[in-house]
Formats: structure tokens, C-alpha cells, sequence
């Protein structure tokens, strides 16, 4: 349901709150919803047997009645029933026989309290809601005082017959209209001569109904029912007035809260009491909390900086003897280098010792091999010469 554009109307039975709803439907293009229809409304497969024939219908319904519960089921086929939600006639004679109509009625407003939830969530759209007389008042007191009798006599009826009693009070009421935006209390005429029913104070039920401040409690328009009727006969001209004129002020106002909605921020509400109270411990709770983690994480933060600064000095430790031993490998590698110099100076002088001897041995034969072969030369010339010497003698 459009929460925020429907209209309901409430009060009193007998005000004329159907006349209003049909008269402001007419104006407004808006569809009525009647909660009366779907307290007992039947499913499709009955109601299908009335139309063929009515004489099968149990109650006094009309064509024209019987042809609109159908629409509404075809429309709504799973919306849930007072039998839906554990409805028994049998349950609520005994009620009325074992402690009287206050019982009945209280039996029937938990049921009451669960349609009017699951009409809200189930109807779609923007609606003229016409809500029964006697869901937005509640007797808390007479309720006790039947609930306490039963449970004295017979503790296991009540929670036989009262298995959602959380539905019943003024505050599971006053929760369920909240969110109802437009609600129109229609009040009594001051005459009660124009009054639509015959006469007020035969009424038992809707006298006590009329006396409470209830209504316009929950309500957020009162709408005047003095002229509309007259001598126990329908004002239709001066209910189409009325109708025309309260529709024209809730557009006015929903104008008037919208454009405020685009012009302002969304302001939050004031919290109650209670609320604050309990923030405010929550609050303490927290701070104390807070103060702890602060300290612990404190308290870790000096550990943590301990731990690195014995690891820093570890690291510091196994690093300097690194170094140490990389100072060690490079010394002795210098050394071996050294020594494999000195080792090759040696060698290169060895060897260069060795080409000397070699050379000076090499000049020596050299020098004896010249030597030898002057001797055999001058041997030679000496031979000569003797041989030349007796030819000359000849």
C-alpha cells in the first residue's frame, strides 16, 4: 500500500464513513478498500458457487455484494482471512457464554490488528481505506481483567484462544497506524438526532466506542459529520462538499510537505529519553573499551619496538661477522696471489738464469769451434807452404 498517499478514514459506527469514502473516491479517481470485505472473504472456488447460486450463499449477500467479493478475491487471491490466521466461531460462542462479549471482542482483535498488517503490506497502490469502528480503540484494563480471570480458571484456553495476544493494546495499535500518513477521523454529529443509525445509546459496543478520545488520538484530520444527514435521512450534497474540501486540503498538504522535503535536509528526530540514557551508558562502556585498547595497544608498541631493537642488534652482530669472515677470505686470497707472484718471479728468473748459462755455453763452443777451425786452417797453410817449398827448390 502507498502509505504516504492513501487515505484512511476511522471513527465511530454509523458515522457514514462509506458514504464519505464512496463520495471522496468520485472526486479523488482514488479506489476504496473496505475492511469489512476481507474479514471473512471467501476464496475464489465459493465465491464462484454463490454466483452460480446465491441461494448456496450462507449469509444475506446480495447479487451485486457477492459479484464485488469476487473481484476483490480474483484481485487479492492470496491476501490472508481471519480463518487464515486461526479465526474459529465455535472458539468465540464459547468466549461469549464463559465471560461475555468483552471476551468476544478482544478475541476478535488480535485477528483485527494481523489484517490490518497484512493489508498494508498486500494492497497495492494508492487506496481509500476504510478501516472497521472498533480497530484503533483499545480497552488495555478490561483486557487484563479477562486475560487474569481466564488464566486463573482455565490457563490453557487462554493460550488456546490468545495465541497472538501481542497483538492486542494500545501500543501494537498506535505502532500499526504510525506509518499511515492521512488518516480522517470522522466524528459525530453534536444531534444525535442525525445520528445514521437509529439511536446511540442502544448501541452498548459503540457507546463506549463514541466516549473515547482514541480516535482522535491516532487521527491527523477531523472531518464534522453535522449536516450529514438530516433527520436520519443522507445529506448527499453536503457530503460531496465535505469530501471535496478535505481532499483539496490533504493536496494542499502533501504540496506543502513535499516541497518542504526538496527544500530542506531530512531533519532526524529528537530521541526519547530512554534512548539517550541508554546511548549514553553505551557510550561509557565504549570510552572504557577504547581507553583499554589505547593501553594495550600502547603496551604492544613498546614490545614491539624492544623486539626489533634486540633484533636490530642481531642483525648488526651477524653482519659485523660477515665482514669478518669476508675480510678473512680476501686476506687469504691476497696472499695466495702474493705467493703465486713470488713463485712465478722465481721461475722467470730460473729461467732466465738458464737461458744465460745456455747462451754463455752456446758462445763457448761457438768460441772452441772457431778456435779448432783456425788450428786446421793454419795447419793447413803450413802444409802448403811445405809443399810449395821443395818446388821451389827445383
Amino acid at each position: 500500500m502507498d502509505l504516504e498517499n492513501s487515505i484512511c478514514l476511522i471513527g465511530p459506527i454509523g458515522v457514514g464513513k462509506s458514504l464519505f469514502a464512496e463520495s471522496l473516491s468520485k472526486k479523488s479517481h482514488i479506489p476504496v478498500i473496505s475492511m469489512d470485505d476481507f474479514k471473512h472473504l471467501p476464496k475464489l472456488n465459493e465465491l464462484e458457487k454463490w454466483r452460480r447460486d446465491l441461494s448456496t450463499c450462507p449469509y444475506h449477500y446480495s447479487e451485486y455484494k457477492v459479484n464485488k467479493l469476487f473481484e476483490l478475491r480474483q484481485k487479492y487471491p492470496n491476501l490472508k482471512n481471519y480463518a487464515d490466521f486461526g479465526y474459529s466461531q465455535e472458539v468465540e460462542k464459547d468466549l461469549v457464554n464463559s465471560y461475555g462479549t468483552g471476551a468476544r471482542d478482544f478475541y476478535n482483535k488480535q485477528f483485527e490488528n494481523m489484517l490490518l498488517e497484512e493489508m498494508k503490506q498486500k494492497i497495492e497502490g494508492k487506496v481509500i481505506f476504510e478501516i472497521s469502528a472498533g480497530v484503533p480503540i483499545n480497552f488495555d484494563e478490561d483486557f487484563n481483567a479477562i486475560k487474569n480471570q481466564m488464566l486463573e480458571r482455565e490457563p490453557e484456553k487462554f493460550e488456546k484462544y490468545f495465541p497472538n495476544s501481542n497483538y492486542i493494546g494500545s501500543e501494537q495499535t498506535e505502532k500499526l497506524f504510525s506509518d499511515l500518513k492521512n488518516k480522517l477521523y470522522l466524528q459525530l454529529p453534536k444531534n444525535e438526532k442525525n445520528y445514521g443509525n437509529a439511536s446511540i445509546r442502544e448501541k452498548g459496543t459503540n457507546t463506549r466506542l463514541i466516549n473515547t478520545k482514541q480516535y482522535e488520538k491516532l487521527s491527523t484530520v477531523k472531518v464534522s459529520t453535522d449536516n450529514f444527514f438530516e433527520q436520519k435521512k443522507i445529506n448527499k450534497s453536503e457530503i460531496d462538499k465535505s469530501a471535496e474540501l478535505i481532499y483539496s486540503q490533504i493536496n494542499s498538504q502533501g504540496n506543502q510537505i513535499n516541497s518542504e522535503k526538496e527544500n530542506k535536509p531530512n531533519e532526524p528526530k529528537k530521541p526519547s529519553f530512554l534512548r539517550r540514557f541508554f546511548t549514553a551508558i553505551i557510550d561509557i562502556f565504549t570510552l572504557r573499551g577504547l581507553f583499554k585498547l589505547i593501553f594495550r595497544k600502547r603496551h604492544q608498541d613498546k614490545n614491539i619496538e624492544k623486539s626489533s631493537d634486540i633484533s636490530s642488534e642481531s642483525s648488526k652482530t651477524t653482519v659485523s661477522k660477515e665482514e669478518i669472515e669476508a675480510a678473512r677470505e680476501e686476506s687469504l686470497s691476497s696472499d695466495k696471489t702474493t705467493a703465486e707472484n713470488e713463485n712465478n718471479s722465481k721461475d722467470n728468473e730460473n729461467s732466465q738464469e738458464e737461458d744465460m748459462e745456455e747462451e754463455k755455453s752456446n758462445s763457448n763452443q761457438e768460441q772452441e769451434k772457431d778456435s779448432t777451425e783456425n788450428e786446421s786452417n793454419e795447419s793447413q797453410d803450413e802444409d802448403e807452404k811445405q809443399e810449395d817449398e821443395p818446388q821451389m827448390g827445383e
